[in-house]
């Protein structure tokens, strides 16, 4: 690890650690902000990556700035072929162009999913000597899974996770990696207890959370003993934002919020990519869009909605979107029709 890394986790050790001391004390968001000093203006010398093109946005109460357009870890490179990393030159390659120019770009954050996802982004950043110079949120999927795997191994579900973070940091070839977000966990007491052995070795600063149910997500981010620092789900163009619903619990706990599929998973019609985006970014309580990309052209495009933040949309810009919302949900194949329960959050 570098210097710089290891000042990096330093200064926001005793930041974690405070909302960690306070949800465990179950202090409200409100609270805990109370606690801690006003939120900070944006530094630019201490934004990992800082390219004065490209907007950050703070992720909650980690005080990470991040960049508003990120990297998602899914590509079809990975999903479709990737089955080893020692037989995968190619994708291999494509990883590396994508990070490379992210980074040139000025995105500091990557989401990572799947384990296969996690080896080869590792691989790719230990080979562009590039591991400091983004923050990496990766993920857990349980219960399900999970907890058969567990009963398997003969271990208790704090265990469990343990031993798979362990194995997220080989993978990435680190000693600590920033954000761990389970997936459609609800087993409260296991996840913070896992969270707390790793978080205080050092290992992992941050918890996050996501799930594919807009009403356990709420229920998750606004559990009084959990120190969730970042939610994960999915916003569109067709998501509507709701008084009482995940963005609101949210911003009263100083939550930071990413969106997955803000490109409605790929199915577009002609307002194209950089509308989009633009429209998702539109909304104050967002810190970022995640969008997936097969290659290098199409980050050079993503990055543009915010290149061009200074350039608001048109009212014929906001008249077609409103349109093709309309028009999105009816043509989601059956494996993304999970996404309509996301209209409101």
């Amino acid at each position: 690890m570098t210097g710089q890394e290891k000042l990096t986790r330093r200064e926001f050790h005793k930041a974690a650690s405070l909302v960690v001391a306070g949800a465990a004390g179950g202090l409200t968001g409100e609270a805990v902000a109370a606690k801690t000093k006003a939120q900070p203006k944006m530094d630019p010398k201490k934004v990992l990556g800082y390219n004065k093109k490209m907007g950050y946005r703070r992720l909650g109460k980690t005080n990470l700035w991040i960049s508003e357009i990120s990297l998602g870890g899914h590509a079809p490179q990975i999903s479709q072929k990737y089955k080893g990393i020692e037989n995968h030159d190619e994708v291999l390659k494509n990883r590396k162009e994508v990070l490379a120019k992210a980074h040139e770009l000025g995105i500091n954050f990557i989401d990572t999913d799947m384990s296969k996802e996690c080896r080869i982004y590792g691989q790719a950043l230990r080979e562009l000597k590039l591991r400091d110079k983004f923050h990496i949120s990766f993920a857990s999927w349980g219960p399900t899974s999970s907890t058969k795997d567990a009963q398997k191994a003969g271990e208790t579900m704090k265990q469990y996770w343990i031993r798979l973070l362990e194995i997220r940091l080989r993978d990435y070839g680190t000693d600590c990696l920033d954000i761990w977000r389970p997936v459609s966990c609800m087993q409260f007491d296991d996840m913070a207890a896992a969270f707390e052995v790793m978080h205080q070795a050092g290992k992992v600063r941050f918890l996050g959370v996501s799930n594919h149910d807009p009403r356990k997500l709420k229920q998750v981010a606004a559990h009084r003993s959990l120190p969730i620092s970042m939610v994960l789900f999915p916003y569109s163009i067709m998501t509507k934002e709701s008084e009482s619903g995940v963005l609101a619990a949210c911003k009263q706990k100083d939550i930071g919020v990413v969106s997955i599929k803000p490109l409605s998973a790929g199915f577009l019609a002609a307002s194209g990519t950089v509308k989009h985006l633009k429209k998702v970014l539109s909304t104050p309580n967002l810190t970022a869009a995640i969008p997936g990309v097969k290659n290098v052209q199409q980050l050079e495009e993503n990055v543009q909605a915010s290149y061009t933040r200074n350039v608001a949309l048109t009212r014929t810009d906001l008249q077609e979107l409103a349109l093709e919302a309309q028009s999105l949900y009816d043509r989601l194949p059956q494996e993304y029709q999970w996404l309509r329960r996301w209209e409101y959050v």
